[in-house]
Order: structure tokens, then sequence, then C-alpha cells
């Protein structure tokens, strides 16, 4: 059983670390990780809740794609295996609802636009499920219009 407590205090802050460990096997590992514990706190409704995930957090997770695209991490080897991982990162967060300004959802949805059309089919299909979710989420359109 999930222990939110426990994850949020030990294993999240160690894993948002490795995620920018110079081994691509870790760093991919550690990207998947963080993605599915903030999906798994989406569907406890966790993340709202300032309990278990303190806005520090929050602020990092939110960030966590961007910063991997500043420090250049997609790029050389194993750089393909990090774009799908971040797209399902930019997944997760959609499905978990983890709030975002503005800023950070456009940010979000250019990542996922750069990957919509990279020559990797396994890429294109990531985006296109992070796209989904991002769009549906954050950028809902209702019969009336946006």
């Amino acid at each position: 059983k999930l222990s939110p407590s426990y994850i949020a205090k030990d294993v999240l802050p160690k894993l948002l670390d490795q995620c920018f460990h110079d081994d691509i096997v870790v760093r991919h590992g550690s990207l998947l990780g963080v993605a599915e514990i903030v999906l798994a706190f989406g569907e406890a409704n966790l993340i709202q809740s300032c309990d278990v995930l303190d806005n520090e957090k929050k602020c990092l997770i939110a960030e966590l794609v961007p910063s991997i695209e500043k420090a250049r991490l997609y790029r050389g080897r194993g750089g393909e295996i990090m774009r799908s991982a971040a797209c399902r990162m930019v997944e997760c967060i959609s499905l978990a609802h983890v709030p975002l300004a503005v800023k950070q959802q456009v940010r979000l949805l250019d990542s996922v636009d750069a990957c919509l059309v990279h020559p990797n089919e396994g890429i294109q299909k990531s985006a296109s499920h992070a796209l989904n979710a991002l769009l549906t989420h954050y950028f809902p359109v209702s019969v009336r219009g946006p």
C-alpha cells in the first residue's frame, strides 16, 4: 500500500535529484519514477493538499521537464528515451492536476510540441498521449469555445 508521507519525504527528493544523474539509466528511471508517483498522488487526491507535498516539491515537479531541457539532457546517447520519459512526466502532471501557472502550462506544451515532430515514432506516440492529457486538463474547450 502507498505510504504518501514516506514517498514524499524520502523517495521523491532522491528521485528528483537523480533525474540529473550522469548515468542515463538512472536518469531515465528516476524521471519515470517521479512521473508515476505524481500520478499515484493525483489519483489519491493528494496533490492539492499541502499535507503530503509542500509547495516547494510541487514547484520542483512542475519545473522538472523544463529543467531537464535546460540541462540539455535530451542530447547525445539516451536522449530519445529521456524525451519519451519527459512526455510521460507531462502526461502524469496533467492527469494528476498539478497546479501550474499559465507560463508553465505553455512551456510544457512547447516541450510536447517539440517531441511531436521527432522522427522516432515511439517519441511521437508518447508526445501524443502527453498532448491529449495536457490539452484536456489545462486547455479545456467547451461547446461554446475556449
